[in-house]
C-alpha cells in the first residue's frame, strides 16, 4: 500500500501540477496559450523534481 502511494504520487505529480498551474494562469489571462503551456510544463517538472527529492530523502532516512 505504501509503495503504491509512492509510485503513484511520483508519476501523477507532474499531471496534477500541470493542470493546477494551467488553470491558475488562466485566472490571470496574461500571455497566450503557448506561454501558459510552457510555464505549466516547467512548474510540473519542478514539482516532480521536488517530489522525487522528498521521496528519496524519505527512503534514505
Amino acid at each position: 500500500m505504501y509503495e503504491f502511494f509512492i509510485a503513484s504520487s511520483e508519476y501523477l505529480m507532474p499531471v496534477y501540477s500541470f493542470v493546477f498551474m494551467f488553470l491558475f494562469l488562466r485566472h490571470f489571462e496574461k500571455g497566450d496559450i503557448i506561454q501558459r503551456v510552457f510555464v505549466s510544463i516547467f512548474f510540473a517538472l519542478m514539482m516532480w523534481t521536488l517530489t522525487g527529492a522528498i521521496l528519496l530523502g524519505a527512503h534514505l532516512i
